[in-house]
Formats: C-alpha cells, sequence, structure tokens
C-alpha cells in the first residue's frame, strides 16, 4: 500500500531531496556511461523551497494552530502566499516612504515660508541695531497665533504691486494706547516709556508732539536711529496697520561676522 504524503511532507521532500532523506536518490545507470540528468529548480527557488520547509518546522513548535492550518497547503501554494505578502509588503514600504518624503517637503517648504524670509536692509533707520547692507530673516509665523508685542523689530510693507516696499522699525505704540514725544521723551498713556536699550534722545517728535491716538489694529513705530529715521512721526507713514506687517525679525544672517539673533 502506497504511503500518503500530505502538504507539508511533500514540503520536506522536496526541500530534502531523495525519498529516504537524502540530499540525491541514486543514479540509475543507462547504457550511456553519462548519468541521466535531472531538470532541477532554479537555485533561487530550491533555496525559497528549503527555507519554507525550516519555517514549517519552527511554526509547528511555535504555533501548532497556524501549522495546522497550512500543513495540508503545497509547496507552492505555501511560497505563492509568502510572495503575495512580500509584495504587499513592499507596496507599503514604499507608500510609507513617499509619505515621508512629502512630509519632509512640506515641513522644509514650512520652515521656509515661516521662518527664513530674507529682508536686504536698505536704509540706515535702524542702525545700530541693524545696519544698511545686512541680511536678515523674517519670522513670518510669529503673529499667526500672536499679536506683536512693544519692542518688536517689525517687518511692514507699504504700498503694493510692483511698488510694495518693505521697511524695518521698532514697534513702540500697540492699539487703544495715546503716544507722544515731549522733550525728546516717549509718553505712552501719558507715562514715560523707559527702553530696555538706549538709543539716542529724539530731537523732532514730529506728528507725535500732540497725543497720537492708535486705533484698533494700529500701531506706532520708530527706527533706532531716532533722529535719521522717517517713521510713525511722518506723515507719510503714520500709524502701521496690522495687514501691513509681515513678520518679525529674529536673526542677521549676514555679513557672517554679524551673524546672531536680533
Amino acid at each position: 500500500m502506497a504511503k500518503k504524503v500530505s502538504g507539508i511532507g511533500k514540503l520536506f521532500r522536496r526541500a530534502g531531496g531523495g525519498k529516504d532523506g537524502s540530499a540525491h536518490g541514486d543514479n540509475k545507470k543507462t547504457g550511456s556511461t553519462a548519468p541521466k540528468k535531472k531538470k532541477q529548480k532554479p537555485a533561487g527557488q530550491v533555496k525559497t523551497v528549503e527555507q519554507l520547509a525550516l519555517e514549517q518546522r519552527l511554526l509547528e513548535e511555535s504555533d501548532p494552530e497556524k501549522y495546522r492550518k497550512e500543513k495540508d497547503k503545497t509547496p507552492d501554494e505555501l511560497l505563492e502566499e509568502r510572495q503575495i505578502a512580500h509584495g504587499q509588503s513592499l507596496i507599503l514600504r514604499g507608500v510609507l516612504w513617499l509619505m515621508a518624503i512629502l512630509l519632509v517637503i512640506m515641513a522644509a517648504f514650512g520652515f521656509s515660508h515661516g521662518f527664513c524670509r530674507t529682508i536686504d536692509i536698505e536704509e540706515s533707520s535702524m542702525e545700530p541695531t541693524v545696519a544698511r547692507g545686512e541680511v536678515c530673516l523674517i519670522n513670518s509665523a510669529a503673529y499667526v497665533f500672536g499679536s506683536p508685542k512693544r519692542g518688536d523689530l517689525i517687518a511692514y510693507e507699504t504700498g503694493s504691486g510692483t511698488d510694495a516696499t518693505m521697511h524695518v522699525k521698532r514697534l513702540i505704540g500697540l492699539p487703544g494706547e495715546t503716544v507722544q514725544i515731549i522733550d525728546g521723551n516717549i509718553l505712552i498713556n501719558g507715562t514715560t516709556y523707559v527702553e530696555g536699550e538706549r538709543f539716542p534722545a529724539i530731537i523732532d517728535g514730529g506728528i507725535a508732539k500732540e497725543p497720537v491716538l492708535l486705533g484698533s489694529g494700529e500701531y506706532f513705530v520708530l527706527g533706532d536711529n531716532r533722529n535719521g529715521s522717517e517713521d510713525s512721526r511722518s506723515t507719510a507713514v503714520g500709524n502701521i496697520e496690522i495687514k501691513q506687517i509681515k513678520g518679525k525679525l529674529w536673526l542677521r544672517i549676514l555679513p557672517l561676522g554679524s551673524f546672531g539673533l536680533l
């Protein structure tokens, strides 16, 4: 009576070789002195079948339930399942890599747009803090979730279209406040404003000789070069509206010898 061989038995038979477990059966001699050539599977497939056989042996010990489900499957069926799973894994990894690349690109774009917008200083109105010819970075996201604060170095835009120009000034007065300049001193709501840094005494208060009331969304700005700056003291500039403010200066990048936070 022939012995029935299960799928796993066939698997072991294919992995192990001959019926007696040896690597090869005995060659039967024919009239020719050359041994009869056996059709062999490609080396890669033989290796895969051997791996499947070893995998099934280990599976029988580690996960008997899964082994019982797979033991009646032929090696070709098991190999096909592994190939499908491998292909799905490659697709998943490809999708994950693509998502990671897109996230990096989006993050780089967001960082560049939000924190790395450059401005060339073409005026001397902010000396000695920033000088003509220096290049600084603007934090365009600084006021997305917050409001400008007194003392901030802001970049604001005047004009529109091709006539638009960017300027840098220090923010002094906030919406709803009254600003006045008397005897070189800045008064905010009637109280002398003492700045954290030393700046030249103001000689000409301009329109701020009289109290300047700031409306909603309006700011009063001055240049650090107090006697060489066209700012909110001038009728040509006046109060700066929040929609004009493009961000806050935070880093000087050129010249390299002056590189540093502002």
